[in-house]
């Protein structure tokens, strides 16, 4: 009798052994192939920030922008965080560029000048500027049989810009090299940041709970989230999208040359209709949601930016359209 009641122990705790096992094994397979690869957490979490150190950067006084700044020219700017496998490195140009060389304002014959916007996800944050999409398209393009001898892409992407400083940026900086085209990649924060209005908000709540300004994002993220949810509140995505509306009507009147406008395969139905309605208003502007998903790991650092790998998906998912352009 003893003897069966063990044998009925065993038998039980084997069974919720082996449930243990199936359950963790579920949740290791789903994890594996499908929030992994897709990225299925970065929908729940807030934008993307980068934070900078202003000990190399100047503000300039022209600007009307309260947060606008810039990267001191001749510069190579170090980056280190405890997450980096290494230390990254931006080489800072003449012109305040994230670029590994300085460009003639003249264009040289034969040549297709690119002009690359955009925020952080652009500009290459975290990543050594040589691994930033721009950079790599302008490798892939000048090693491949395109169209022109000579191919430029000038980086004037800023961490952490909406569309109204991205285009000011333009405007300062971009509009004397004359370019041929104008690749512009949305990462997706640009339907909700708002620099001006969002950012006494944000130093106001690091401020409330007493951490300081000069950290990672990930400790800052939560108060990110919380101005961003106000945002959306207090605004309509009408009102948001007639911002970023007259900031594209800006640039349309500084530039008379085509905009190409990039964005992620994924994004959101309600910034997907955004981008319809832009569509409509801007002849000029074309735009490509064909920039596919790129997933936690290899494509994705830790805070969510583009790997060195991950801009290399971005810069061949643009190269088909530049290569094929001409002017």
């Amino acid at each position: 009798m003893k003897y069966k009641k063990n044998q009925k122990k065993a038998i039980l705790l084997t069974v919720i052994l082996l449930e243990v096992l199936i359950c963790f094994a579920l949740l290791y397979a789903a994890y594996y192939f499908l929030i992994k690869p897709y990225g299925l957490f970065q929908r729940f979490l807030p934008p993307v920030v980068s934070y900078i150190d202003s000990s190399n950067i100047t503000i300039p006084e022209d600007s009307e922008y309260k947060y606008y700044w810039e990267y001191e020219p001749e510069q190579a700017v170090t980056v280190s965080e405890p997450w980096l496998p290494e230390d990254v490195t931006y080489s800072i140009n003449e012109d305040t560029l994230n670029d590994l060389r300085d460009y003639p304002i003249e264009k040289q014959p034969e040549t297709l000048r690119v002009i690359a916007l955009g925020d952080s996800f652009t500009f290459g944050y975290y990543v050594d500027t040589a691994n930033n999409w721009p950079e790599q398209l302008e490798d892939m393009l000048n090693s491949s049989e395109c169209q022109y001898k000579n191919y430029e892409v000038i980086n004037l992407a800023m961490p952490g810009f909406d569309v109204p400083y991205i285009v000011e940026r333009y405007i300062q900086r971009g509009a004397k090299y004359d370019p041929d085209l104008v690749v512009w990649f949305e990462g997706g924060s640009g339907f909700t940041r708002h620099n001006d209005y969002t950012q006494p908000l944000v130093d106001e709540c690091i401020d409330k709970i007493g951490i300081p300004h000069k950290i990672g994002a990930k400790e800052n993220n939560a108060c990110w989230k919380t101005v961003i949810e106000q945002l959306q509140q207090e605004y309509p995505r009408q009102a948001l999208d007639a911002f970023m509306e007259n900031s594209y009507s800006n640039l349309a009147a500084k530039t008379n040359v085509p905009v190409h406008f990039f964005y992620f395969q994924h994004m959101y139905k309600k910034y997907q209709n955004s981008i319809q309605n832009f569509d409509e208003t801007f002849p000029d502007f074309e735009f490509f949601g064909s920039v596919p998903k790129l997933s936690a790991g290899t494509l994705l650092l830790d805070d969510s930016h583009p790997s060195a790998e991950g801009h290399k998906v971005i810069a061949e998912t643009i190269f088909n359209q530049v290569c094929g352009y001409s002017k």
